[in-house]
């Protein structure tokens, strides 16, 4: 949760395609005896230069207890999960690294365009090597239009995201590879296209590129797409944010019409026509 990262010295038992190479075991040391056991560390890097560090640890026989938890517990590489009367998940075989206990909290979610409750599901810093199935039934009446514009949508704190649904039999279905709290949200909004430093008949005579930002409620924006005078466009993309056109022979001087297109994963769409002269 810190940041940092950890190396362990063994493997997990659910690990799939792991990087660690066997010598003897998986890894893990049996120091029960309570004699002292040495321990040495080596890490070389791609040129040979080698660190080393050495101790020495002993079991005293005074393991602390875990704090006791009514969670139910997960096993790797077994098919596993948890079902409530509108909401479940499953795990695959897969899914799991080690055994840990996942918590379960069902909450009234707040927001007007939420249209589930929200399923709190284990811990987002509980890593998984394969995509969870979640399953979640609407607390309310949907038409089949409002249906198809019903997204499910996990948060962390300030991280989310959303993956659009299946549905079978009243239940919304779709997978993620974290977990944390999980609603269907009814996002009904398109995104906006937003053009940076250009506009509807410009003169473009002395510009070397057009650019756009799009902005989506939901941050799950797809689909950019451009066409110049009824021909595709090709704009690049820097991470997501701004999409570019850098003008070359595609666009030779003259007057030129401008469409651009984008989607977002509710399936709402937004386009916008600009003239200009080149």
């Amino acid at each position: 949760n810190g940041g940092p990262y950890l190396q362990q010295l063994f493997e997990l038992p659910g690990y799939q395609n792991s990087i660690y190479k066997k010598v003897s075991g998986d890894g893990t040391i049996d120091i029960s005896d309570g004699s002292i056991h040495e321990i040495r560390v080596h890490v070389k890097d791609a040129y040979g230069n080698t660190s080393f560090l050495s101790a020495r640890v002993q079991f005293t026989g005074t393991a602390s207890a875990l704090p006791a938890s009514t969670a139910k517990m997960f096993y790797p590489q077994m098919v596993d999960g948890l079902e409530n009367t509108d909401a479940e998940f499953f795990l695959g075989e897969r899914c799991l690294y080690d055994s840990v206990h996942i918590n379960y909290k069902r909450t009234t979610a707040a927001a007007p365009t939420v249209v589930s409750a929200v399923h709190s599901i284990g811990a987002a810093y509980i890593p998984l090597q394969d995509s969870m199935l979640i399953r979640i039934r609407p607390t309310q009446s949907l038409t089949p239009d409002q249906l198809s514009h019903t997204v499910m949508q996990r948060f962390a704190g300030t991280r989310q995201e959303v993956q659009s649904c299946d549905w079978q039999k009243g239940w919304a279905i779709a997978r993620f590879r974290e977990m944390g709290s999980f609603q269907l949200v009814l996002d009904e909004t398109p995104p906006q296209i937003i053009p940076i430093g250009f506009k509807d008949g410009a003169n473009m005579s002395k510009a070397s590129r057009i650019v756009f930002t799009v902005k989506d409620n939901l941050e799950s924006f797809r689909n950019f797409r451009a066409t110049l005078d009824g021909k595709w466009l090709r704009f690049t993309n820097d991470k997501g944010r701004s999409f570019i056109y850098t003008f070359d022979e595609h666009c030779l001087s003259g007057p030129h019409t401008l469409q651009v297109s984008v989607e977002d994963i509710a399936g709402n769409k937004a386009v916008k026509t600009y003239s200009f002269v080149r």
